[in-house]
């Protein structure tokens, strides 16, 4: 006797048969599969205004940086405002555009926010005292997150008229100065604050200090003393009559203003902590405070690099460069990413790190860190005397003096000099 399936079993294994063809013939279908995501391209910044000689835009969402071309010529920009003044000839029309760069990959750059505008100049005013050449005018303007928002030069006072005033500790003293609200006005820069660090070239801890206002406040170039003879050391210099928080009048060598800054923490308001941390322990937090001039231009002073900038950077590990230990390993922060803190000027190449010892590294920006601390394969930290230290692991050093003294890494580096 023959037996017969049941109609409703026979239905279930044909249907099942059918849905595994189906899906082994999805799965084997390569038109299925999702295709890759394009990348988005980028808003143009919005908003581009002009004020005084200084250019400000609004914040483009996922830009990794912003490019800013004067009259075809391109600049890096980090922030969302930039100074003018040294890219533009006084009283002339000029194309100002602003794009926001990509990261490559999710995101493209986007369209040029493109506008003219006309800079027009006061009249250059009658000057009682020639600043003499070797007098070095160079004192930038920050935002409270580093930014430079402009830079006080000998080219910038010429436009400024100069006044005569009397200094209020000693009356038998002149100062030959130019009034910072003035300066400012020329600038485009708001000087709307609850507190300025000014910072001095002289002695950037004892001397920092802050002003509340810059009523009365002036840039003084050199001094005129009781028996009319002219003292020009020690300047420029910053007088506030009624305005330092400290109760002093008068800062020599003043290097910079940060606008909202304080003498506790001026680049960081917000402490962020750091995003990665390899390894356990919070080593930077454990290294004294320091400070790392950056320069570049022939001499000119771009920013400095503190505990606060480097918390806002991710860290890396790097291998010893001198190659003496392959298990010790540097926690340390790539130079190219800390110097995106500042607005520096396109084309640096070279970096040349100076440590207090009279030690060298000579390498590339890509190729460069700011190292805190090393550590071994186990996990256990050497010593963090002579940190922060300067690491090109590709480069060369050498004692000052002395080129057959070379290593890739020097220590306590207080210096940063950049080239071309």
């Amino acid at each position: 006797m023959k037996k017969h399936i049941p109609g409703l079993i026979l239905l279930l294994i044909i249907g099942l048969s059918l849905s595994l063809s189906a899906c082994n013939s999805n799965k084997s279908n390569p038109m299925d599969d999702p295709a890759p995501q394009a990348p988005v391209k980028l808003a143009a910044p919005a908003n581009v205004q002009i004020t005084g000689t200084t250019l400000m835009w609004n914040n483009v969402a996922n830009a990794s940086g912003y490019k800013v071309a004067v009259d075809g010529n391109e600049h890096d920009a980090v922030g969302t405002v930039y100074p003018l003044f040294a890219l533009i000839t006084p009283d002339g029309a000029h194309e100002i555009k602003v794009m926001a760069k990509g990261n490559g990959t999710n995101y493209t750059d986007s369209d040029w926010s493109v506008r003219s505008h006309t800079f027009v100049f006061p009249e250059v005013p009658d000057t009682q005292y020639e600043l003499p050449g070797a007098l070095d005018v160079n004192i930038e303007i920050l935002n409270e997150t580093g930014l430079v928002m402009g830079v006080i030069t000998k080219d910038v006072l010429a436009f400024i008229e100069q006044v005569e005033i009397t200094y209020p500790a000693n009356t038998a003293t002149r100062f030959f100065s130019y009034s910072v609200t003035e300066i400012f006005e020329l600038l485009g820069i708001s000087a709307d604050f609850d507190s300025a660090l000014l910072e001095a070239w002289d002695n950037p801890v004892a001397w920092n200090t802050t002003v509340e206002n810059f009523d009365n406040a002036y840039i003084a170039v050199v001094r005129t003393n009781a028996d009319g003879s002219l003292t020009t050391n020690n300047f420029p210099r910053f007088i506030a009559g009624d305005g330092f928080v400290s109760g002093e009048l008068l800062l020599s060598n003043v290097g910079a203003i940060t606008l909202g800054g304080n003498p506790t923490n001026p680049t960081n308001p917000t402490n962020p902590t750091n995003p990665t941390n390899p390894g356990s322990g919070d080593y930077l937090a454990d290294l004294p405070d320091f400070e790392i001039e950056v320069f570049c231009d022939m001499g000119v002073r771009r920013g400095v690099i503190t505990k606060a900038v480097l918390e806002q950077i991710e860290q890396v590990e790097v291998p010893d460069p001198d190659q003496r230990n392959p298990t010790l390993h540097y926690i340390a922060y790539p130079l190219t990413e800390t110097l995106e803190s500042f607005t520096l000027p396109a084309g640096f190449v070279s970096a040349i790190g100076e440590a207090s010892d009279g030690y060298y590294a000579i390498g590339t920006i890509d190729d460069a860190y700011i190292a805190i601390v090393r550590r071994h394969a186990n996990g256990d930290v050497e010593s963090t005397n002579n940190f922060p230290r300067f690491l090109v692991p590709s480069g060369q050093g050498f004692r000052a003096g002395d080129p057959t003294v070379r290593q890739p890494v020097v220590g306590n580096v207080i210096k940063i000099e950049l080239g071309r």
